[in-house]
């Protein structure tokens, strides 16, 4: 005989909800109104260190890590402009509410807590609806936030995700004005990792050469290389020459004109920022560059 959730008492239901793992939680809040509406008041659980968003052509992977670094996807979401009327439920999460593929953990999503899958129209209303959601359910853990895009197409699945910390880019070459056009809709993000080609160039005054900390591992615009203005720039496979480091050198090492450039010769040289006087340390092998710039 099955019983209803809701007719145990209050702290068996508290206790049950707090015990569950993530994928468990997140699959059981979507049952009902009354079930989302209890979740969300009463999880004490703190955690969730992060939340990851993995935009790519195949739809939104989420993955979540506890603070004990262990690491699981909880959803995969995607759409179709024909769905199976035999998986179809009626979900509503938050204001969506619209008849969806809903697949548990098994067969080809047996890693994820569960699939779901919508009309192609709808998408973008059930990713921030989801979004939504679980920034609500777990708000109590502050997790970070971050987004990776491994698409151009990405980008205009990309929803309203405030907060973000991180982004990542990869596979699909990126243009150096659409990680302009990324870090202006959402600032103050401490860092970014990109593996993927960099197309264009940067301005000086891009949004993106401001984040404190930059990882890339790809050929990519000089400007990234000469106009950094954050905290911590880790390059590799870079192609520069020469010319490049001596401007780099002399522009991070001098604040006026002076006939030469004296550099400590150890694994990492100090020099100086012309733009706000700050020292920071520079260092590169056969393989990458750093710049760790002290505060």
């Amino acid at each position: 005989m099955a019983i209803k959730f809701n007719s145990f008492p209050y702290l068996i239901r508290k206790e049950i909800i707090n015990q569950m793992c993530n994928q468990e939680l997140i699959i059981f809040s979507f049952c009902s109104l009354k079930t989302q509406e209890f979740a969300m008041n009463h999880l004490t659980r703190k955690d969730v260190k992060a939340i990851r968003y993995l935009f790519s052509l195949s739809g939104l992977a989420i993955q979540m890590e506890n603070k004990d670094e262990n690491e699981e996807f909880v959803l995969m979401m995607g759409s179709s402009s024909r769905l199976n009327r035999r998986k179809l439920a009626n979900i509503q999460i938050g204001e969506f509410q619209k008849p969806i593929e809903f697949e548990g953990p098994k067969g080809q999503f047996k890693d994820y807590g569960a699939s779901l899958c919508c009309r192609t129209r709808h998408e973008k209303m059930m990713y921030q609806s989801v979004f939504d959601h679980l920034s609500q359910l777990f708000r109590r853990s502050f997790p970070s936030i971050s987004v990776s895009l491994r698409s151009v197409r990405g980008f205009r699945k990309l929803i309203k995700v405030p907060g973000i910390s991180h982004s990542n880019f990869s596979k699909a070459p990126v243009h150096a004005k659409m990680l302009d056009w990324h870090f202006k809709k959402y600032p103050n993000q401490i860092s970014s990792f990109v593996s993927t080609e960099i197309k264009g160039e940067f301005s000086k005054n891009s949004a993106f050469l401001k984040v404190p900390t930059i990882v890339s591992r790809s050929s990519s615009p000089s400007g990234l290389f000469k106009h950094f203005k954050g905290r911590e720039l880790r390059l590799t496979n870079y192609q520069i020459d020469t010319d490049d480091v001596i401007e780099f050198l002399e522009k991070k090492d001098r604040s006026k004109e002076c006939d030469e450039l004296v550099i400590d010769c150890r694994r990492y040289y100090q020099v100086k920022r012309a733009s706000d006087q700050k020292i920071a340390a520079f260092g590169f092998d056969a393989n990458s560059i750093q710049l760790c710039v002290f505060q």
